[in-house]
């Protein structure tokens, strides 16, 4: 039975205001130095001016401040430019806040579903590039298209960052759909130095190819490298990779932290020496919390592999999902990962191998019981109540954990179905609510009812003294006249 859930519901973020209260000098109190005047609000929109202010989001960026919000309106925005001597449809380097999701007739309340926002490359060059020390939001856009053909920018020198390239920034990436991009690194997205946060993204068929000779292709979904990124809630689903990390490659020191996240259905091509991989770890120490890892496919059909070659890994798994996968850990001599909670479920050779160091604990086996969209679980899923309490107050959808009586292994905290209220009758006026008089309780006339006098007095009852049946539901009660 499905469960009733919030489902990847997009925020309405709005603009903080400062408001600068001046009092009179005559009241003998020292004003405060005025505040500074809020972020500039600027528009854009495919038809640009009189509708908004500006035809392409990069025109706006251009004259934009940090701190400004680039507000966009719904449509496709595939001008590529040349800024920075590459190629892309957003060059970013100022600390600016893109969202999309909006109408030309409503500014103020972003809705992505209704209004997409589509920044699509066409394959000419990438989608987004940000660079610089600088703390840039992206939110609610579509992004598609990318192509990081001879643009270059990986560890090696390689073609990386497909749809998103992010080098030394601070960025934001929120409800977001990134998809359809390609690269020899990072198809999705490619973070160089990087202590990017993730949040709230659908990260699907992107891909890193390899060369003809079977070099590169690492990061299917995205590349980390040295980047201590934070990634919470995002779906990371069917991409794919020649050489590497179908979903994810983590290296060279990116000790990410990832909350709650999806890693599943993706698949690594079938190129020599390829590492089939769900997510690739190398000389990095990342910390999986919540995560749900399945159906990972390609070569050796591997969930997770450390690799030591680059030096060796260290890796936190606590209150992971590892299922649907040939094996579902492959660690090699040098490196080591702890899990702490972990459901394993149809791993055909193994849950994990290699000579290197696994320590594991609370453990439990059986079917995760997945709704069709492959991580909410079902009302008969084994990851119910079986976790540890790892500190995580929330779960895919932002709602509370633990909901019954522990905390659920994977991103999904099931919750049971709200009981249905049983109606209950409103009284209503009817026969049988409206109450009636008995027999013994409606009085009628009656001989002993009528007096009459003597005949020495003659007094008789006049008409208007003569009892008549009483409508029902009233008693009736009678004056005693006398004359």
């Amino acid at each position: 039975m499905s469960k009733s859930k919030h489902r990847l519901v997009l925020p309405a973020l709005g603009l903080g205001l400062t408001l600068v209260v001046t009092l009179p000098w005559g009241l003998g109190i020292r004003s405060d130095p005025v505040a500074a005047a809020p972020a500039a609000e600027l528009h854009v929109c495919p038809a640009g001016p009189p509708s908004c202010d500006y035809a392409t989001i990069q025109q706006a960026v251009d004259v934009a401040n940090a701190g400004d919000v680039i507000k966009v309106a719904s449509g496709v925005y595939d001008d590529v430019n040349n800024h920075g001597g590459l190629a892309q449809v957003v060059y970013v380097n100022k600390s600016v806040t893109i969202r999309g999701g909006y109408a030309t007739t409503n500014w103020d309340t972003p809705d992505p579903e209704a209004n997409p926002t589509t920044l699509d490359a066409q394959g000419q060059g990438r989608v987004v590039y940000i660079t610089g020390n600088i703390s840039p939001t992206l939110e609610g856009l579509r992004i598609t298209g990318g192509n990081a053909a001879s643009l270059g920018g990986g560890h090696w020198g390689e073609d990386a960052g497909g749809g998103v390239y992010v080098m030394s920034a601070a960025a934001t990436l929120k409800d977001c759909r990134v998809f359809g991009n390609t690269a020899q690194a990072g198809g999705g997205l490619y973070l160089q130095d990087s202590s990017a946060t993730l949040r709230r993204n659908v990260i699907t068929a992107n891909s890193a190819v390899s060369t003809s000779g079977g070099s590169y292709g690492d990061g299917g979904g995205l590349l980390l490298d040295n980047s201590p990124a934070h990634l919470d809630r995002n779906v990371i689903t069917s991409n794919t990779a020649g050489f590497s990390g179908s979903g994810i490659h983590f290296g060279f020191g990116s000790n990410a932290r990832l909350v709650n996240d999806v890693v599943a259905y993706n698949h690594m091509f079938a190129v020599p020496h390829n590492l089939g991989c769900g997510v690739y770890v190398t000389d990095s120490s990342p910390h999986l919390l919540h995560s749900t890892i399945h159906h990972n496919s390609g070569a050796n059909d591997t969930g997770i592999c450390l690799e030591s070659w680059a030096g060796p890994s260290s890796v936190e798994l606590t209150n992971i999902i590892l299922a649907n996968q040939t094996v579902g850990i492959d660690v090699e001599a040098g490196s080591t990962v702890t899990l702490n909670g972990v459901l394993w479920h149809a791993n055909s050779d193994s849950n994990w191998s290699g000579a290197g160091t696994v320590d594991i604990s609370q453990a439990t086996s059986g079917d995760p019981a997945f709704e069709a969209d492959g991580y909410h679980l079902t009302a008969g899923s084994a990851a119910i109540d079986q976790g540890v309490d790892s500190g995580i107050s929330e779960d895919i959808d932002g709602d509370d954990r633990p909901a019954g009586s522990g905390h659920d292994l994977g991103a999904d905290e099931y919750r049971s179905p709200e009981p249905t209220a049983t109606p209950t009758a409103t009284p209503t006026a009817g026969p049988t609510n409206t109450p009636t008089a008995m027999p013994s309780a409606t009085p009628t006339a009656t001989p002993t009812s009528t007096l009459t006098a003597t005949p020495s007095a003659t007094p008789t009852a006049t008409p208007t003294d003569t009892p008549t049946a009483a409508p029902a539901g009233y008693d009736l009660f009678l004056p005693l006249v006398l004359r």
